[in-house]
């Protein structure tokens, strides 16, 4: 087993997760509203991403192999993540919770008024 440094795309990783949950590829395509074909191509390139069988395929279901197993607690950890910063930006953004910043500039000094 190798690993290979490149970019992981999230939303394959949350695909990984439904199958994972589902144990079959075609009710998670189906739950997903992709293909069955797509996802389990989008499925068999994540695993040579990793270098690593995530799935042992057993008649038309599939289980989490020793190695999904491990990837699928990170992989739930890295979706949570994303959510909460997500989230947290959201809020930022939120006209009624985000912080408003407000600059001016003091072009005359103090000013006294005449008595």
């Amino acid at each position: 087993m190798r690993w290979q440094h490149e970019s992981m795309d999230l939303t394959v990783v949350r695909w990984f997760l439904t199958v994972a949950e589902l144990g079959h590829v075609t009710n998670a395509a189906a739950e997903l509203r992709v293909s069955q074909p797509g996802l389990s191509r989008a499925i068999a390139r994540l695993e040579r991403e990793l270098g690593a069988p995530l799935f042992d395929r057993a008649g038309r279901g599939v289980a989490l192999s020793r190695y999904g197993t491990v990837f699928a607690e990170h992989a739930r950890r890295l979706v949570a993540e994303d959510e909460a910063a997500r989230r947290a930006l959201a809020q930022a953004a939120d006209p009624e919770r985000g912080e408003v910043s407000l600059a001016f500039l003091h072009t005359q000094g103090p000013r006294s008024c005449p008595t």
